[in-house]
């Protein structure tokens, strides 16, 4: 995926969020788009020349009203629960690849007022990623192929993908 196509599907997910950003399906379930930015933590020095810029990517969900019909349901306040995946870029193509991810969710209400909610979400499930310190490759001045070992984030195509984050 070249750098233009990346940007208009970075543009879609964030307009699409905006257009249909809470759309609903039904009484309970609605649909929702988002739009990811963060960064890579350099924990540890083999990191330092790894992260060349700020992860970005979208995520589509979908998600559930609880009712109260449960006990858990009235002591969370209500949460939502839902089901999301997601396409994210690590800003280093060549080396990190892309990751694609789907996981269940639980959003805890933290305030709801008339025009103002945020809530605490969190989620756990796995990803697939592109490429791994086993395959990464990179190219020599001389046009020979090699093993690129700076690649020491990822030794998996399969992974936990944990989030949090307060919407």
């Amino acid at each position: 995926m070249d750098r233009n196509q990346k940007n208009l599907l970075l543009l879609f997910l964030f307009f699409s969020s905006y257009f249909f950003g809470t759309a609903q399906i039904s009484k309970n379930y609605s649909l929702s788009g988002d739009y990811i930015y963060g960064e890579i933590l350099k924990h540890n020095k083999h990191l330092k020349n790894l992260v060349k810029g700020p992860l970005r990517g979208g995520e589509l969900s979908i998600e559930w009203q609880t009712t109260g019909e449960k006990p858990w349901h009235q002591y969370l306040n209500f949460p939502s629960i839902g089901i999301s995946t997601a396409f994210l870029d690590f800003c280093h193509p060549d080396t990190l690849g892309y990751a694609v991810a789907i996981y269940p969710y639980l959003k805890l209400p933290i305030l709801r007022y008339q025009h103002f909610n945020m809530a605490f979400k969190a989620g756990a499930g796995l990803s697939y990623v592109t490429k791994t310190f086993d395959n990464a490759t990179a190219y020599h001045p001389d046009g020979s192929v090699y093993l690129n070992k700076s690649n020491a984030a990822i030794g998996s195509h399969v992974n936990v993908y944990l989030t949090a984050n307060l919407n």
